[in-house]
């Protein structure tokens, strides 16, 4: 296969448009740039050190405030231990492969624990774990949580065999108590001794959110349209207190009052930025304690008596993202705290009665500070876009080069309806150490900021102004002495994928190299087949209905035809860079054979393309081997093409992998086998 030679890259990187005029960079992404340029050049890391997961891998107050549980990994085995405050004593309840989540009784007596199996009970006294049902998701099976209205009991939705759904309270011995009969699956619910009080039922276009009166009377005391992710909180009466943008651009914290109609804002955003991302409920489920923002970081907020120590406790753990498990404004805090930089999250004990916050579980959570210290900061910035939409972004510099020459990655995130925000990426991280700047836009269509954004990706994939947002990104960091412009590349997963496909046949000029994973070739085809696969997002609305609102209406002709003569499955002739793909053989969002249609386009037109294709992966690749081969993969092919650096040395395990699995390698990607040993 013929190769275009690496000087014709740089005649047709010349032909770039004039960049805009700069403008002065923002204090903190100035200071970045001086600290990055002065610095050391970083340590080169293995790339096992960014595979690894951090050993901790979650852990929750119990509602006493007493105890912690918390579950540690080691390879693929995760053990479950139960900590007590008072004396330090850990204890390891139990070892499993399969633990997926867990939450506290209200008595914080019992733990449950949700499985692929279904869900089971821990009594913290001591004993085994044991099944109490059987659940699967595919059956609309699924648990709703813990019932704090009773000391010890769990809520689960089952299907009734003459249709419709029934919701039980479940005990620690299994025993079913029947609590109400819908036609469609509850979403979201509140109850009370008595039983259910409020609930969210998805309806057709929109949701409901009903009050069960005595005598089992529903009534409607509000509608959430498809875009509102609307919650229960918590009730005290006919007050009730939610999250939902209440017919706003931004989630807010409200309260209902029921009788009347009438919603009041309890907070929303200080800094007007972001959508209401959570809210810690005091443990008498009628107080909220905390309200919490992912605008450039996490930003929380006290409410009523737990303001004053929210402020204290983000004064003493400046800089970082804090998540606080509360369940009173003046008792034990459980704090999650984490930067972009950080390698591992570390967990800090706020004692009752005090603002002082003091380390916890060190042992789980420690990491190899030598090896920390080389990694870099991520910078939130905003931008405006060419038709001057602000755009919120984040960049991530590499330690120790002249940034003007370094070469420069646009990360965009998969979704589209998702985003990027601070806390740490291990891949963002692997790509700045190899030498990378790398740039993450929350292009138009990202979530988690106003209804308008979100909606402004509409009909605007492909060839658009999604896409544009993030080329006036790089323009933008490029005009300010960041990256150089004859040494750009797009990186992407799953929307992501699909946007490096987007820029290299629409802006083939531009980009140096793209690698695309799970990428959706055909996006029409694959919010069709999404929707089909995945019939109901997580609120219980069907995807079709949202599309419409989000993408474009899929069943008209003409917004359809406009739509596919955007896409890069359209245009494959025009793409003449060097292309990585990467997929998954069972991925159930991405047909493979899509994906290997283009990739067969693209070898008929004399492309330099890679293909690995690993028959027994998915949307993420989940085993440690073909995860690593994912990272050598990258950094290989971008070191080819940005000159970025890498590592050399490669298992015969990655070889024997990368034989059965990298189906086109007009790239040479795989590695050498090492010399034979010299005998002695």
């Amino acid at each position: 296969m013929t190769k275009k030679p690496a000087a014709l890259f740089l005649a047709g990187a010349m032909l770039l448009p004039p960049l805009p005029a700069s403008a002065e960079l923002p204090p903190p992404l100035a200071a970045a740039v001086a600290s990055s340029e002065s610095s050391a050049p970083a340590e080169l890391l293995p790339r096992q050190y960014f595979l690894d997961s951090p050993k901790l891998a979650l852990a929750r107050l119990s509602p006493d405030e007493r105890r912690v549980a918390f579950v540690t990994r080691s390879g693929r085995e995760l053990a479950l231990h139960q900590l007590e405050l008072a004396s330090g004593e850990q204890v390891e309840r139990l070892r499993s492969r399969d633990l997926q989540s867990l939450d506290w009784s209200s008595d914080s007596h019992t733990l449950f624990l949700q499985t692929s199996y279904g869900l089971a009970a821990l009594e913290t006294a001591g004993g085994r774990a044991h099944l109490l049902v059987k659940l699967e998701a595919d059956k609309q099976q699924f648990s709703l949580g813990t019932d704090p209205a009773v000391p010890a009991a769990a809520l689960v939705s089952l299907p009734d065999t003459g249709g419709g759904h029934n919701l039980y309270r479940i005990g620690t011995s299994g025993e079913r108590t029947a609590l109400l009969h819908t036609e469609t699956p509850v979403r979201d619910l509140l109850t009370d001794a008595g039983g259910v009080r409020y609930m969210r039922l998805a309806r057709g276009d929109h949701q409901e959110i009903l009050q069960i009166q005595q005598g089992g009377e529903k009534r409607k005391v509000l509608q959430c349209d498809l875009l509102d992710a609307c919650a229960l909180l918590g009730f005290h009466n006919n007050k009730l207190v939610l999250r939902s943008d209440g017919g706003g651009q931004y989630r807010r914290l409200l309260q209902l009052d029921t009788a009347s109609g009438q919603l009041t804002e309890l907070h929303r955003d200080p800094l007007g930025i972001a959508s209401l991302d959570s809210v810690s409920m005091a443990r008498n489920g009628i107080a909220p304690l905390i309200a919490s923002y992912r605008s450039e970081l996490r930003h929380n907020y006290g409410l009523g008596a737990a303001a004053d120590r929210v402020r204290s406790l983000q004064a003493r753990l400046h800089g970082l993202d804090l998540d606080i498990d509360a369940h009173s404004a003046n008792g034990n805090w459980l704090v999650r705290a984490t930067r972009s930089d950080y390698h591992r999250p570390r967990y800090f004990l706020l004692p009752a009665g005090s603002d002082n916050p003091r380390p916890l579980l060190e042992e789980f959570s420690a990491d190899d500070p030598a090896r920390e210290s080389q990694l870099s900061e991520k910078i939130p910035f905003t931008f405006n876009a060419s038709d001057g939409l602000s755009i919120p972004a984040y960049v991530t510099l590499p330690r120790g080069r002249n940034l003007h020459h370094a070469p420069i990655i646009a990360l965009p995130h998969g979704g589209p309806w998702n985003r990027v925000d601070s806390t740490p990426n291990r891949f963002t991280q692997f790509l700045a150490n190899r030498g990378y700047i790398v740039f993450e836009p929350n292009f138009r269509a990202s979530t988690g900021y106003s209804r308008d954004f979100a909606l402004a990706g509409k009909g605007e994939f492909g060839r658009g102004r999604v896409q544009q947002d993030i080329l006036d990104g790089l323009d933008y960091l490029l005009a300010n002495g960041i990256g150089d412009a004859h040494k750009q590349a797009i990186v992407g997963h799953s929307f992501g994928g699909f946007a490096a496909l987007t820029g290299l046949a629409f802006t083939p000029d531009r980009f140096v190299a793209g690698v695309a994973s799970s990428p959706p070739v055909d996006l029409i085809s694959s919010f069709r087949d999404y929707s089909e696969h995945f019939e109901l997002r997580n609120n219980g609305l069907r995807w079709t209905d949202s599309l419409d609102q989000l993408a474009g209406d899929l069943d008209d002709p003409q917004v359809v035809k406009t739509m596919r003569d955007r896409m890069p499955a359209t245009h494959v002739d025009a793409i003449k860079k060097p292309l990585l793909v990467i997929a998954g053989g069972v991925d159930p969002r991405v047909d493979q054979r899509r994906v290997k249609g283009f990739v067969t386009q693209l070898q008929a037109n004399d492309n330099a393309v890679a293909l690995l294709l690993d028959p027994h992966e998915g949307h993420n690749f989940r085993a440690p081997l073909a995860r690593e081969a994912y990272y050598y993969l990258v950094e290989t092919f971008l070191s080819r093409y940005l000159g970025g650096r890498r590592q050399d040395d490669n298992p015969q395990t990655l070889q024997r992998y990368l034989k059965r699995n990298l189906l086109l390698d007009s790239d040479g990607l795989t590695p050498a086998a090492p010399p034979p040993a010299t005998a002695l």
